[in-house]
């Protein structure tokens, strides 16, 4: 994206569907709502949420960013902070942005009444959080939920008409099992996000404020916890962050880093039905398990997980790896190291071929991202440029 001095973030309620135009890239952000009128009809306090959506492209371009209505201050100066530390800890993809509103606003705290929205994919980590928080057991962290919503456009893209469905209608038969309201967003914000590993957090964020007239905050289940969060970051969903995307009366917290993935699984375990509507799977084949294919690296990674969390796999998969199926994952990236380390930090002695074959996986990736460290940073530096001159002197030659 060419570098752009200012940009305009314009908000547009129509409905359950909400807009933020922004005219210097020819643009516009929606989210288009679905769910109880008394929630999506309800239209956001402030422009909030126009901010946090159009927020990557400032921190892109290092744009000054103005939002044209009226936005919290503590929102404004969280927001600032958030653009300066993600342009300390990735400075080749993230620029300081200056920010601006039409008018700045000091909210009054939510009533304590309100409860609290929840991202809900159905995997692990939102499940865990979800179900922890409706039964109490997220301690002094607990918050009392008053929804679940699931995002169309960001790991399932728009274009997506066969597995969503089902992931939608799993994860509305768990909301229902808890009497929660099930709402789904459908977006295109991943569109103008910069990276979206790393920029998850920030789009979930922008979704929930457009809920802040009806919520308290919003809760966003960790992936690590605090501990890992620090061995991986900078990491999009870290559990030091969630703070700067919340206002004075919306907030944002994380939720879950106290445990560790395979501790979830063990809890889940002990709730009726959880693991048969356990879904990590973004392509299921639809044979046999209608909700992971139990192929991929993270199918395989849960299922291993589940086995030295529980002793079985069952019912979420129908079989525990074997060291070829283990073997058969092509490579690890740091995050997913971070996993298999406790798995095999877990697994029983007895089972010395799976023992051996994560052994073999986890060195193998490492030497490959050893390599990748090594080579890549020269590859940039040196073989690009020369391959750009030979290009350009072969198309001179051409003529």
């Amino acid at each position: 994206m060419n570098s752009i001095a200012a940009i305009t973030a314009v908000p547009r309620i129509l409905g359950s569907r909400i807009e933020v135009d922004v005219p210097e890239i020819a643009g516009t952000i929606w989210f288009d709502w679905r769910g109880p009128a008394n929630i999506v009809g309800v239209e956001p306090p402030n422009a909030n949420f126009a901010l946090l959506a159009a927020l990557p492209i400032a921190m892109n371009t290092g744009s000054n960013l103005y939002v044209r209505g009226a936005v919290d201050a503590k929102l404004l100066q969280n927001a600032k902070r958030y653009t300066k530390i993600w342009s300390q800890w990735r400075p080749d993809k993230y620029k300081q942005a200056k920010l601006f509103a039409e008018s700045e606003i000091e909210e009054a705290p939510h009533p304590g009444s309100q409860p609290w929205t929840y991202p809900f994919s159905g995997g692990v980590d939102s499940m865990f959080s979800i179900f922890a928080n409706c039964a109490g057991d997220a301690g002094r962290d607990n918050r009392t939920p008053g929804s679940v919503f699931l995002v169309h456009g960001f790991d399932y893209p728009l274009s997506d008409t066969t597995f969503f469905p089902l992931l939608e209608q799993r994860v509305s038969a768990i909301a229902q099992s808890l009497g929660l309201p099930m709402l789904v967003c459908s977006t295109n914000w991943r569109e103008f996000c910069i990276q979206y590993e790393l920029d998850t957090q920030l789009g979930l964020s922008a979704i929930a404020h457009t809920l802040s007239a009806t919520h308290a905050g919003a809760s966003i289940a960790a992936d690590f916890t605090f501990g890992e969060d620090l061995e991986i970051m900078p990491w999009g969903n870290n559990q030091y962050m969630p703070h700067l995307l919340g206002s004075s009366r919306f907030s944002v917290v994380g939720g879950g880093a106290d445990t560790l993935r395979v501790d979830k699984m063990a809890y889940l375990a002990k709730i009726p039905d959880a693991l048969s509507r356990l879904g990590v799977c973004r392509k299921p084949n639809g044979v046999g398990n209608r909700l992971n294919c139990e192929e991929c690296e993270k199918c395989i990674r849960t299922a291993m997980g589940l086995y030295v969390a529980t002793g079985d796999v069952k019912p979420t998969f129908s079989r525990i790896p074997g060291p070829s199926q283990i073997l058969s994952i092509q490579g690890l990236s740091e995050v997913e190291l971070m996993f298999w380390y406790d798995i095999l930090r877990r697994m029983p002695r007895r089972d010395r071929a799976a023992r051996w074959a994560i052994t073999t996986l986890l060195s193998r990736s490492r030497l490959n991202l050893g390599f990748n460290g090594i080579f890549q940073p020269l590859e940039k530096r040196y073989i690009r440029p020369l391959h750009a001159r030979v290009r350009s002197a072969l198309g001179v030659c051409s003529h």
